[in-house]
């Protein structure tokens, strides 16, 4: 499962690579609008975002799991 979920959210980052061309989006690339704006770069930051609370979610979890242990 773990891997799975990587594999996913490595295509999702890299997918977006391919729409790297002048002229995509509204607005201008130098803008940071334009990154929150355009779904090619919004969704990859959105699962990041996800990934990384994801991953802090779980590294807690296990954590607590280790204290109450020992």
């Amino acid at each position: 499962m773990p891997s799975r979920f990587l594999a996913i959210t490595a295509f999702a980052v890299c997918a977006p690579n391919a729409f790297a061309h002048p002229g995509h989006g509204k607005t201008d690339s130098n803008e940071p609008a334009h990154y929150l704006t355009s779904l090619e770069h919004a969704l990859p930051l959105a699962l990041m975002a996800l990934a990384t609370l994801a991953i802090a979610w779980v590294a807690t979890k296990s954590i607590r799991g280790i204290l109450r242990q020992g």
